[in-house]
């Protein structure tokens, strides 16, 4: 019982010791819907940015891009931040040694960055949380699981 118990301790240490990039792993496993998340639900559905701001707040179309817009058959009604896809397409998460962050690698991130704002680059509350309770909680709980089943991280 003792060598049971003294395992779980091990293991609880480990796990604690290791839970940053544990939360990494999480989000590398799930980039793709990370990305897809700042990139199609908050950008283009729903023109925010990671504050929950609409970005026509900070600068709305003209009256030339939602005549563009319209012409394409795009979204006027609110600032998507898409013309051809491209800025999306080059969404990527950066990661450090114990934190993570959206980033894109178009050549109009700056200046959509300098016009709209570094909040574009990010999830908001909402999706922060449904990234949590989705895929990180049940990620770390099964880790907890195996630790409580004697079993090796």
């Amino acid at each position: 019982m003792v060598d049971r118990i003294d395992k779980l301790i091990n293991g609880l240490s480990d796990f604690d010791r290791e839970l940053p990039q544990r939360v990494l792993d999480c989000v590398r496993e799930n980039e793709s819907v990370i990305v897809d998340m700042n990139a199609e639900e908050q950008l283009y559905e729903h023109g925010q940015n990671r504050l929950g701001v609409d970005i026509s707040d900070y600068q709305p179309y003209t009256r030339r891009t939602v005549e563009i817009k319209k012409i394409k058959g795009q979204p006027y009604d609110r600032v998507t931040l898409r013309d051809t896809g491209e800025f999306e397409a080059s969404f990527f998460i950066r990661y450090d040694s114990d934190s993570w962050q959206i980033q894109a690698a178009d050549e109009k991130t700056d200046k959509l960055v300098r016009k709209y704002g570094a909040e574009i680059l990010g999830l908001n509350d909402e999706n922060m949380n449904e990234i949590i309770g989705e895929y990180l909680r049940p990620y770390l709980l099964g880790l907890l699981r195996h630790i409580a089943n004697g079993e090796n991280l």
